[in-house]
C-alpha cells in the first residue's frame, strides 16, 4: 500500500509492506526525496503503528 506525502520542497513515499491488524502494526519502506535535485534524502524500514501513516505532516 503506497502513501504519498508532499510538501514545497520534498516528497515522501511510505510502502506498506507487511500487516498485522491484531497489533495495528505494520513493517515499512519510507523514502523522502528532494523534488529540485532528485536526490534521496532520507529512507528508513522498520515497524509502525497505523497511526503514523495518517499524520499528513512531515
Amino acid at each position: 500500500i503506497p502513501f504519498i506525502q508532499e510538501n514545497k520542497q520534498n516528497i515522501k513515499v511510505i510502502l506498506i509492506l507487511a500487516e498485522s491488524y491484531s497489533k495495528m502494526r505494520s513493517y515499512f519502506l519510507s523514502v523522502v526525496i528532494n523534488k529540485e535535485t532528485k536526490q534521496i534524502l532520507s529512507k528508513e524500514d522498520g515497524f509502525g503503528s497505523f497511526q503514523v501513516w495518517e499524520n499528513k505532516e512531515f
